[in-house]
């Protein structure tokens, strides 16, 4: 569950934005492929969130494709889920973080992760 590098590099760089909370990587079939949580956070009910999210019709014809996005507000922060290739990625945010900020560091992480999808 620790990523490559440069994908662990990419979820550090999220995680420097204050309000920030944690994100991850997760691929089609629900495999958590890099992750940046803190420790409070199981990592298995990370791990069966992303299976969850990826088995999901909704969820997957939401975002099913490049540039997906979906951004889910709620009354102690909020959740931005973007396209990656063949994967998702989750940044989980508190209320003070900047939308826009963000938003803008998002498409430039989501560049360095492009996960090649399986033939």
């Amino acid at each position: 569950m620790d990523g490559t590098p440069s994908q662990q590099a990419a979820l550090q760089q999220l995680s420097e934005i204050p309000g920030v909370v944690g994100s991850l990587v997760f691929d089609g079939a629900g495999a958590v492929v890099a992750s940046a949580f803190p420790a409070v956070f199981d990592p298995s009910a990370l791990a069966r969130l992303a299976t969850q999210l990826s088995t999901d019709a909704y969820f997957q014809e939401w975002l099913g494709g490049d540039p997906g996005a979906l951004e889910l507000r709620f009354s102690d922060g909020h959740v931005m889920v973007r396209s990656v290739g063949g994967a998702w990625l989750l940044v989980l945010c508190t209320l003070q973080s900047n939308a826009q900020l963000v938003s803008m560091s998002l498409t430039q992480v989501v560049r360095r992760l492009r996960i090649p999808t399986p033939p």
